[in-house]
């Protein structure tokens, strides 16, 4: 009988926190619509000035006016602005990135 009692109680307050948390969602809901009704149409722009700027790199990159030496001195800072961790240094890609750039001053 007191295992009923205490399954009983279990429903109730599930029960309850189950209607909460509905009302709460129903009041996201309503939220929502009205965002979604005063910015429709318009265009919201979430990328970080990081992203635009790694974007801007890649438009040039595209260009086709753009020479062999420069492309690659743009597709290496874009991998730079691409790293996990972008404000560690990289004392093994220095190594290269050395490398590379004295063979570019040689060309």
């Amino acid at each position: 009988m007191w295992g009923a009692y205490q399954m009983e109680a279990g429903d109730r307050k599930e029960f309850l926190e189950n209607s909460v948390l509905l009302k709460s969602n129903n009041k996201l809901r309503i939220q929502l619509n009205g965002l979604q009704r005063v910015y429709e149409g318009k265009v919201a722009n979430f990328d970080s000035p990081l992203e635009k700027s790694i974007m801007t790199l890649k438009s040039i990159m595209a260009d086709p006016l753009v020479g062999r030496a420069l492309y690659e001195q743009l597709e290496t800072v874009v991998n730079w602005l691409q790293a996990n961790d972008l404000l560690t240094p990289d004392f093994k890609h220095d190594e290269q990135h050395d490398h590379h750039v004295d063979t570019l001053s040689q060309v």
